[in-house]
């Protein structure tokens, strides 16, 4: 009360209109022990708050970091693929190219051996002779299909061999970066419990922080089911700041 008074002398003859139960909450209020815990529990929230903004910085950094890798490696991947690919092009282009050469000395040897002329006139004159002559040119054919059908089958077994190696190095690196995803968030998991285990000791050895909590505990009113939880922090606050208007703090019915 001394106190009150000292004040309203300062401030003027206003404050004098102030009620005895208003100016006793008030200066009940300067004196209260929770006085110093609502300030404890703001400097805490604010600690809190800059290091999970700290936190939460780092962890977005070792994430682009790894995403940077993810994207260096698919990069790396794509480029031996396209290079494996041209090279398997030029491969195939000269094959083919080596086929045709082997068809047009084919074709001139036969040309140099037996002249169309010569062939005409034998077929025309015998006909035992030209139907020799279709017979091996139907076996040539199917000689000549056969060969080529073995040809694309052997280029087609290549292909899958070659297509089945790039899905099993694809499959490999997907692999192994899932399994960095999955070390890398183990790792943040672990950093952010023990993160939360050190602020937890550190506030359990601050000072003041058992004789807040115990005036928390012993003035709070319990809420409407007659528990205590996370809402009595609230509720205290509530009725320090109707005390502090000068207001009748709200009745609990329960009790």
């Amino acid at each position: 009360m001394q106190k009150v008074k000292m004040l309203a002398a300062v401030l003027g003859t206003g404050t004098l209109l102030m009620t005895g139960a208003a100016a006793t909450a008030l200066a009940q209020h300067a004196e209260a022990p929770g006085g110093y815990y609502l300030e404890y529990h703001r400097q805490l929230q604010q600690e809190q708050q800059q290091e999970r903004q700290e936190m939460r910085h780092e962890f977005q950094e070792e994430r682009q970091e790894f995403r940077e890798e993810l994207r260096e490696d698919n990069r790396d991947y794509r480029d031996s693929v396209i290079e494996e690919n041209r090279a398997h092009r030029d491969m195939l282009r000269e094959e083919a190219r080596e086929e045709t050469r082997e068809k047009v000395k084919e074709r001139q040897q036969a040309a140099q051996d037996a002249p169309r002329e010569e062939n005409d006139k034998l077929i025309r004159r015998d006909p035992a002779q030209r139907e020799e002559m279709r017979e091996q040119r139907q076996e040539q054919r199917r000689e000549t299909g056969d060969a080529q059908r073995e040809h694309k089958q052997e280029k087609r077994e290549v292909h899958i061999e070659r297509r089945r190696d790039v899905h099993e190095d694809r499959r490999g690196l997907q692999e192994d970066q899932q399994q960095r995803r999955r070390v890398l968030h183990e790792r943040q998991q672990q950093e952010r419990r023990d993160h939360q285990q050190e602020q937890r000791e550190q506030r359990q050895h601050r000072p003041g922080f058992d004789q807040g909590h115990r005036h928390l505990r012993d003035n709070a009113a319990p809420r409407r089911d007659g528990t205590r939880g996370s809402t009595q922090q609230r509720g205290t606050i509530q009725q320090r700041s109707r005390a502090h208007r000068g207001e009748q703090p709200e009745r609990n019915l329960n009790r």
